[in-house]
């Protein structure tokens, strides 16, 4: 869905320098097609440069010469409140965020009777089960032959809440949930929305242990799994074939590359590459580490 910078500007009285559509709206770390998001100081012009998708961005007066002509451009004093401020409102544009629709169930699926899923904006595929109080929120799309175990939460659709000065800025998490097939979700566990357009996705033949928690914009690819009371912050990519054992935490805005592997209780501050093994804040090739533990066994 299209919307114009001028309608924005109008319906929230902010100042319209040029005009311009969108259809996306996020940060500048994650940019998708016709995006809207903001430029809140110069530092941020580098970024803009290398995001030839953004088409609409929210900045200040003294900055308008430095954004190219093809974007267009809303002027703020306070561009990043104003940008969560146009976010919030478009969560109340039908169409925008999502299209309502009645919930679709498909074939052989278990419900458990204290299970909760709304009338609209659920997708289930064959084969499922869901057991006893469970919780899906509504943009939430479960594969066929998942299992969703007891107490487990989907779409958690939290809020965040920023700190600008003396200003506590109030985000919503609008988006939604994308589940594979053959994905296991077990007990009370919970899987948090995205914040903006799109969806936490879990790949295909992928584990969610019990009382891990997904953080909004994650990606976690195939045949993966997230350990017991494990942590995934907002905005991490995992890729296919990953191990997270259990008890540990990935901090905001990371890749765990394929075939990696994070040992139990480690807290992941840095990326890791594909077919590497986190521990002791250490990180080895899977070969290497292979090495040091049968070496480490031997001398014992």
């Amino acid at each position: 869905m299209q919307i114009r910078l001028e309608s924005i500007a109008v319906e929230l009285g902010l100042s319209l320098a040029r005009d311009a559509v969108f259809s996306k709206i996020g940060f500048l770390n994650h940019v998708e097609t016709e995006q809207l998001s903001f430029i809140g100081s110069s530092a941020f012009l580098s970024k803009l440069t290398h995001c030839p998708e953004v088409s609409c961005v929210i900045t200040k007066k003294e900055l308008l010469g430095q954004i190219p002509k093809s974007i267009g451009v809303l002027l703020s004093d306070t561009p990043f409140q104003d940008f969560i401020r146009v976010h919030n409102y478009l969560e109340t544009v039908d169409g925008f965020y999502y299209l309502t629709h009645k919930t679709k169930i498909g074939k052989n699926v278990t419900i458990h009777p204290s299970a909760i899923i709304p009338d609209e904006n659920v997708i289930i595929g064959d084969n499922v089960r869901i057991d006893e109080n469970v919780i899906i929120r509504e943009h939430s799309e479960i594969g066929e032959n998942s299992i969703i175990c007891c107490g487990s939460i989907i779409g958690e659709g939290s809020v965040d809440h920023k700190v600008v000065g003396k200003d506590v800025i109030r985000v919503g998490h609008f988006g939604g949930v994308k589940i594979g097939s053959n994905v296991e979700v077990c007990a009370q566990a919970v899987i948090s929305c995205n914040t903006f357009n799109g969806c936490v996705e879990i790949g295909d033949n992928t584990s969610i242990n019990s009382q891990a928690f997904i953080a909004h914009n994650v990606t976690i690819g195939k045949r993966s799994n997230v350990g017991v009371a494990s942590v995934v912050s907002g905005n991490v990519c995992i890729e296919d074939d990953v191990r997270i054992s259990p008890k540990a935490i990935v901090n905001s805005d990371l890749r765990i590359g394929s075939g990696a592997h994070v040992l139990i209780g480690q807290i992941v501050t840095r990326d890791i590459p594909p077919n590497h093994v986190m521990f002791g804040q250490k990180i080895m090739k899977r070969e290497v580490f292979a090495k040091l533990v049968s070496h480490t066994s031997s001398s014992t």
